[in-house]
């Protein structure tokens, strides 16, 4: 099955020419999505973590923050009360 006359030929090739290009043209555009899309990814993960890491930071640092009131309260509160001069808050505050 092989066209023998030129309109056969010709037609043949035609279509050919036609099936790679319809097959070769919308390859791009698909391969440019896509490196979108995944680009996108790839930023919404790293703003995750990101927000994960300030998330971990600011409940440390909040830990620590309640951690020194506690602690001055408790001094402030010792000192009131005149237990600075019993040995354990002997040296705290200095």
């Amino acid at each position: 099955m092989v066209p023998s006359t030129i309109i056969g030929k010709f037609v043949g090739g035609v279509c050919s020419l036609s099936g790679v290009l319809v097959i070769a043209l919308p390859v791009p555009v698909i391969v440019s999505n896509f490196a979108r899309i995944y680009q996108q990814s790839q930023r919404r993960e790293k703003s995750k973590a990101q927000k994960v890491s300030v998330s971990e930071h600011a409940t440390q640092l909040s830990e620590q923050l309640y951690l020194q009131y506690l602690y001055r309260h408790t001094y402030s509160t010792c000192v009131e009360h005149g237990y600075k001069n019993h040995g354990y808050l002997a040296n705290v505050g200095n």
